[in-house]
Parts: structure tokens; sequence; C-alpha cells
């Protein structure tokens, strides 16, 4: 990740890097697993489109969208997607 990160979601607008560790890592402990379902690369940008499973069983499909610079992670934005039975 890059020393300026930003992280945004519907939830967190533009967070830092330091930020995103508190406040959203935090809580990667609560996901057992990604299927991506669609990766598309133009450029320094990729959109990303994955299903995640709860650790519970629950699962939710999401897309982000990856900016990079220099080798590394500049940016990540994250559109909400919605549940899954």
């Amino acid at each position: 990740m890059a020393d300026d990160f930003t992280f945004t979601s519907p939830k967190d607008d533009h967070l830092s890097r330091e930020q995103y560790w508190v406040e959203c890592w935090a809580n990667s402990d609560m996901i057992h697993s990604y299927k991506i379902l669609n990766l598309v690369e133009e450029g320094s940008t990729a959109f990303v489109r994955y299903v995640a499973k709860l650790q519970d069983g629950k699962r939710f499909i999401n897309t982000e969208f990856f900016s990079i610079e220099n080798g590394k992670i500049a940016s990540v934005e994250v559109y909400f997607g919605r549940e899954l039975s």
C-alpha cells in the first residue's frame, strides 16, 4: 500500500492508511473466504467483483475499484452489493 493510501466506501470517506488498518482491517477475521467473480484491469486501475463468505456462513457480493501508483495500491473504493442466501 502507498504511504498516502485512501479507502472509501459507503461508510468511510477517504480513510488514511492508518485509519484503514484500525477501522476496517480489524474486522477481517470475520471473513472466511472470497470468491472472485470478475476482475477487469485497465492500465493502473482494476475493478474486482467478489462474493465474500463470513465465518457464520452469511455471504455478500461487493465490487471494489483499485488505483495503483508506482507498484503500490494508492486507493480502494468499495461499492456494497447485496446479501446472498
